[in-house]
């Protein structure tokens, strides 16, 4: 659902297509129905019939690229503070559990919130991370192996370490302003287009 709310948001910038009329709304209900979802924070004991915790982590890894625009835009806690507990909780859970990509992507949240290596230490500390992993396997993310992991790499390996793993090193973030035209832009009149219901 998270990844059909971002291409749907991207073709709301598109006024050239002829959307169906509810697509605003579509965004919006994908948006709210997280809100009361519970991303869980990893204990010893973890079981959840929703899937794994490291499953649950990269859900909520891709609910902030539905606001974002994939790191584009800038995201305030405001929008998600369970997302952003959830980052900082369960971050170095992600280093034991996640391995490479889950580890790159909670370094790239956390950089969505206008975090730097020079102003915060869980972010620094994971591109340090990010950097030895890559220094480790010989100056490449792509030819990073985790422990689980087969040694023949997959085409999905070869597009998507390198692309995470370049996110969380790229710790100076440049985002893009809402302004009409914008991704973050139509994200947010989605979210006007439905009220929220009061209980």
């Amino acid at each position: 659902w998270a990844m059909w709310a971002i291409a749907i948001t991207e073709c709301l910038v598109i006024h050239e297509l002829d959307l169906p009329e509810d697509s605003p709304d579509f965004v919006a209900d994908v948006w709210r129905y997280f809100e009361d979802y519970g991303l869980p924070d990893y204990h010893e004991d973890f079981e959840d019939d929703r899937g794994s915790w490291v499953e649950l982590a990269y859900l909520a890894t891709h609910l902030q690229f539905v606001p974002t625009g994939y790191g584009r835009h800038y995201h305030y806690v405001k929008d998600a503070p369970y997302l952003y507990h959830f980052y900082r909780d369960n971050f170095f859970v992600a280093f034991e559990r996640g391995g490479h990509d889950l580890v790159a992507e909670f370094i790239d949240m956390i950089g969505t919130y206008g975090c730097t290596v020079e102003n915060d230490i869980q972010l620094r500390h994971g591109v340090r991370y990010m950097l030895h992993l890559y220094k480790e396997a010989g100056h490449s993310f792509v030819k990073h192996r985790e422990r689980w992991e087969s040694r023949i790499l997959e085409d999905y390996d070869r597009i998507h370490k390198p692309w995470t793993g370049i996110a969380s090193v790229m710790t100076e973030s440049c985002f893009e302003p809402e302004v009409p035209g914008s991704y973050g832009h139509a994200f947010r009149q989605a979210l006007k287009a439905v009220p929220v219901e009061e209980e």
